[in-house]
Parts: structure tokens; C-alpha cells; sequence
């Protein structure tokens, strides 16, 4: 990552002399954000575990491939996001970890935009390390055509690349507490309260029906899983796109050996949540499987899934108090699946083997929905949809995917944007709105 300022045409959102009066009012903002948070903030939870603090540096241009980059169509000036390199403190049971953020407001860049229509986390999959994931989306160019099209559409966009994978623990030791992921989600969920009050805020003070959304794939997804379960997310998440997943609903029916669960079925009968797909269930084993399963291993313990081997009763254990979906709550923290003020959609490949990869991400989610689903309350608005011809297991982005039965059989990239930021054509209600 580097400092130095990019050549005319391309301008960072806060650099220069030159740069048009609208950036810099944007500058303005920008500063006043960035003398906010020099000094850590404590971020505040209403679920059964505790956030953190979130320590924000000065700004940089961000430099490296995957931050997005907005180019005016009339003017042909391009607008560079800031990166800020930030570290996320005190979560208990969690080392601190270091991580890069960018935003943009559309504000004053994008023609005809003067007001945001709200906030977009973007949240990787697998550790989150990159600003967007290529694993997930079956194109890099993919993901940041979902950022392009909602930043011009007049939302706020965030991206977030952690230093190391956020699902990995080192302290305590493990001689005396395992890594446990569930401690681990104090990170991702401890980000996103902070956006919400340091990012989102300003925009709802500016338009109350603006709305604080993240979409997430794969392990990203579970990011937001857990948030919503256990971090109180559900009191200021507005929206959630969860694609892929949350693949890490149940990590003892993803591990466990011998199999406790063979068998997991994906929309079925009962599951009324689960659109365009009457009578088209399917089923797959939750069990981990390459190259995924490698993850798991290193997040938690290496016995993890290991073929013809008896795991240890105590790491079946371990592996249920850290999941999702913990059913067994006695000894662990109590996860809450009411989310009455959070619209959520789940977006699933029914063919968890498809083009010679296999995954399980769409049984794990099942877990996570079926959970969702027979809560007392269910949440503003809840959909799971399965998607056809994906280019791979997790391939719910990929071109040639189809939402079979939805108008106009769109691909997943179109069928995820109308439900996140709406659409006329054919008529789809935008979600990403406020619903608190």
C-alpha cells in the first residue's frame, strides 16, 4: 500500500488542489471522520457476546488490486478510494487484528446523486483477506460490478480486507481455551457496528430511509451469521445478501467423523421461505470437503473432517459450542435467530456439485435458515433462492448462473442487485431501505 498520488486522469476522493469542488467537500467529511477516530472507539452490542474497540489510522490511496475505482462517464475523471488501516481491539477471547477499510460516497461524484441511499458492507469469503474474492464470485470483475453498480445507484460502498483470517484465535492458549470461531465473529460484527455508527449515521441524518446493509459470500456470510446470532447485529442491519452460505452453520456436522448427519435437504416442503423452488429440493452431506475443509482445520483443529477416522467427543463439543447454530447453548454463549427488522435473503447453487467441485454450502445454510425460520419473529423480509448452472458449487455470481422462476430468469448478479437496490424493470422492491 502506498501513498503516492496517482497520475491525472485518477484522484483519490481526498487528494489535491485541483480536485472538483464537490470532492472536496467530500474531503471535508472525510476529515472530520478521520480526527473522530484516531482515538479507539468502543462499539456497543444487544446480543449475549461483547464487541470490541476499533482503532482507524490516517488514510492512505489505495493502491493494490480489489478497491474499487469510480470513473465520471462525462468528465472521464477517476475517483481512487482512501484506504484506512485500522485494528480491532479487546474482543474477548480474540487477539487483536489488524485490517484495511475503504469507503465512497456517491455524493458529489456520481452525476445526479445528492443524497446516499444508504450503506453497503462488502465481506469476503474464506478469511477475509482481500477486498473482494474471486473464490465466490466465479470473476473478480464480478464482484466489482456489484460495488460499481451499487455506488452509481447512489449507495455508500465499504470494503474491508483483514491483515490475517479473521475466523483464526491465538490467545488464550489453546492449552487452556481452543480456538474457538464464535470468538473469533467479535471482529467482523465489531466492524460493522462501527460503520454503523461512524459511516452510516451521517447518511441517515441525511436521509431517514436510507439503509445499513452488508452482502457476503461464503465464509463472509458466516461473518454476518454470527453478527446477527450472538453481536446484536439484527438492532442495525437494515439488510443482508448472504450468497453461499453461511457455511459455517453447524461445524460439528461439518466435522464430526464418523458423519452425525449424512444427509441435509435444501428447500424443502416445509420450508416456505424458499422461492421459485417447489418441489425442487435437494440434498447433499454437511461434511467438509476440499478445498475447504483445509480452513476449517486451520481455524479450529486439524482433526477436522478427516475420512475414516473417529473424532474426539471433546472436539465434537467444542465444535457445536462454536457453531452458528448452537444447540448446545448450555455451555456456550445463547445465539438469537429474531430478526424481525432485518430483511434477509439467502442465495444458494442447487447443485452442490457442479462443474467438478463439491461444497457444502447450501446444507450449512439450510441450518442457519431452518433456525431463522422457526424463530417467533420472522425478519422484515425473508427469502432464500436457489440458483441453477452455476459455474461452480459456491458459483451462485458466475454469468451462466440462472434464479430459475424469477421474472425474467435472471443470472445471480442481476436477481442480488434488484433485491439489494430495487428494480423497475421487472418490478422489484429494493431492500437495502430502512427497516428499524
Amino acid at each position: 500500500m502506498s501513498g503516492t498520488h496517482r497520475p491525472s486522469p485518477e484522484r483519490s476522493i481526498s487528494l489535491g488542489s485541483t480536485i472538483t469542488i464537490a470532492a472536496k467537500l467530500l474531503l471535508v467529511s472525510t476529515l472530520a471522520v478521520i480526527a473522530f477516530t484516531l482515538s479507539p472507539t468502543q462499539a456497543h452490542a444487544q446480543g449475549s457476546l461483547s464487541l470490541g474497540t476499533v482503532f482507524v489510522s490516517d488514510p492512505m490511496v489505495c493502491s493494490s488490486s480489489g478497491w474499487y475505482r469510480y470513473r465520471n462517464p462525462a468528465t472521464q475523471q477517476v475517483y481512487v478510494m482512501n484506504c484506512f488501516g485500522g485494528q480491532l481491539l479487546s474482543c474477548p477471547n480474540a487477539d487483536n487484528l489488524n485490517f484495511t477499510y475503504a469507503s465512497m460516497n456517491p455524493v458529489g461524484i456520481v452525476p445526479n446523486v445528492t443524497q446516499a441511499l444508504g450503506v453497503v458492507v462488502f465481506l469476503t469469503g474464506s478469511g477475509g483477506t482481500a477486498p473482494i474474492d474471486e473464490n465466490v464470485t466465479g470473476s473478480t470483475d464480478n464482484e466489482l460490478l456489484y460495488i460499481g453498480d451499487y455506488f452509481t445507484a447512489g449507495y455508500v460502498i465499504v470494503q474491508l480486507a483483514w491483515s490475517t483470517d479473521w475466523e483464526l484465535t491465538t490467545i488464550p492458549n489453546e492449552a487452556t481455551q481452543p480456538p474457538n470461531i464464535q470468538n473469533a465473529a467479535c471482529r467482523p460484527a465489531t466492524f460493522l457496528n462501527w460503520i454503523y455508527n461512524n459511516i452510516y449515521q451521517p447518511v441517515y441524518q441525511a436521509n431517514s430511509k436510507a439503509g445499513m446493509c452488508a452482502q457476503a459470500g461464503s465464509a463472509g456470510s458466516a461473518a454476518v451469521g454470527y453478527s446477527l446470532a450472538f453481536y446484536g447485529a439484527s438492532a442495525w442491519l437494515d439488510n443482508v445478501e448472504l450468497i453461499s452460505g453461511p457455511v459455517l452453520s453447524n461445524i460439528q456436522d461439518g466435522c464430526e467423523e464418523p458423519p452425525p448427519v449424512t444427509s441435509v435437504t435444501v428447500c424443502g416442503s416445509g420450508d416456505y421461505w424458499c422461492k421459485y423452488a417447489t418441489g425442487s429440493s435437494w440434498s447433499f452431506s454437511p461434511t467438509y470437503v476440499n478445498p475447504g475443509i483445509a480452513d476449517v482445520q486451520t481455524w479450529t483443529n486439524p482433526s477436522c473432517a478427516v475420512p475414516n477416522t473417529t473424532t474426539s467427543s471433546y472436539w465434537n463439543g467444542q465444535w457445536l459450542d462454536m457453531s452458528i447454530v448452537d444447540t448446545n447453548s448450555a455451555t456456550g454463549a445463547t445465539p438469537t435467530f429474531t430478526y424481525n427488522h432485518t430483511a434477509m435473503s439467502g442465495w444458494l447453487c442447487r447443485s452442490p456439485t457442479a462443474n467438478g467441485s463439491e461444497n457444502n454450502s447450501s446444507q450449512q445454510g439450510e441450518l442457519f435458515y431452518d433456525a431463522v425460520g422457526a424463530a417467533s419473529l420472522q425478519p422484515a423480509n425473508f427469502a432464500v433462492y436457489p440458483v441453477d448452472n452455476c459455474a461452480n458449487a459456491e458459483g451462485v455470481s458466475s454469468q451462466t448462473s440462472i434464479v430459475s422462476g424469477a421474472p425474467g430468469s435472471p443470472n445471480g448478479i442481476v436477481a442480488i442487485e434488484n433485491d439489494t437496490i430495487g428494480s423497475t424493470t421487472p418490478l422489484v422492491p429494493a431492500q437495502c431501505v430502512r427497516h428499524h
